[in-house]
């Protein structure tokens, strides 16, 4: 237990006599570990975004004036005995009239105005299980038991999925382009660490010398090196944390403007697991320092 505390101790003493050195390699790793934490926000976003998205989807069916609302419900019944079918819910002549009038405005509002009465009928929206659910029921909804009935059965869904399939793409490319740069950061914070380490047992050759010729150890030798190495990443996975959170206090205005419509808080999501995103900055930082050091430890010092 005293050998430890006496590594710890000369591992906190050689990260205060090459300060400057220290200060430059836990800013280097900061970069670098804010640069992947972007990268890996942007990724998190997009597969947010995307199962937002799919959560949207739906195919709105549309019956005419003379189908009576007894008949409506009933193939509401015989489509939810479908598998591929998670929700159906009804929408009266008058609220598909509502919903008109928003989208469209005053344009229908005069139309109505003019007419005298509502020429819409009732409507079902369905959400699938999945989208691919959504060819089954479509071809149900084709069988000549409602041709008579159906007048149409909207442009939602097809709208969708092309936005859907746009998206998978964006996500896709981002995901593949945040693996490339992950590992380039990562890359770089390491060839920082260790020339750190490097020059550290260059500087103190002397003193490593002496603490072999009365019998050190040679993971004496090597601990005060490994601590100074995790003294960098903890620093660092501190200091991005600190950034993080104020700099999405500011954005977060703008990105809740951007994602108006979808059930996506970045804020809320790093406030509620704050200690956890802590502790992987933390982590993370520790182990490329801890690589790092580990590698020029190995290559550098002899004992």
């Amino acid at each position: 237990m005293i050998t430890l505390w006496r590594m710890i101790k000369f591992g906190f003493q050689g990260f205060g006599r090459n300060i400057w050195l220290s200060v430059v390699t836990i800013l280097i790793v900061v970069l670098n570990l804010f640069l992947m934490s972007l990268v890996s926000g942007l990724n998190v976003v997009g597969q947010q975004t995307l199962t937002a998205v799919r959560q949207k989807v739906n195919l709105s069916v549309y019956f005419t004036t003379t189908t009576t609302e007894d008949r409506v419900k009933q193939v509401q019944q015989d489509l939810k005995k479908l598998p591929q079918v998670q929700s159906i819910r009804y929408i009266s002549p008058a609220e598909h009239l509502d919903a008109l009038k928003k989208a469209k405005g005053d344009v229908v509002v005069n139309a109505i105005a003019t007419l005298g009465e509502n020429p819409l009928g009732a409507g079902l929206v369905i959400s699938a299980t999945s989208l691919d659910g959504y060819t089954a029921i479509a071809q149900a909804l084709k069988s000549p038991t409602y041709s008579t009935i159906i007048e149409n059965t909207g442009n939602d869904f097809s709208t969708n999925q092309s936005i859907i399939s746009k998206l998978s793409t964006i996500v896709g490319r981002v995901r593949v382009a945040t693996y490339w740069l992950t590992g380039l950061f990562a890359f770089i914070a390491i060839l920082m660490v260790f020339n750190t380490i490097r020059v550290a047992i260059y500087s103190q050759r002397e003193e490593i010398a002496i603490m072999k010729l009365v019998g050190a150890s040679d993971q004496f030798v090597r601990g005060p090196f490994f601590v100074s190495s995790l003294l960098y990443g903890i620093f660092a996975g501190v200091i991005v944390t600190a950034i993080l959170v104020p700099l999405l206090t500011v954005l977060n205005p703008k990105l809740q403007i951007f994602f108006a419509g979808y059930d996506i808080n970045v804020l809320g999501y790093v406030r509620a697991n704050l200690w956890a995103i802590l502790g992987l900055e933390v982590g993370v930082g520790c182990l490329l320092s801890g690589l790092s050091s580990t590698l020029a430890i190995g290559r550098y010092l002899r004992v």
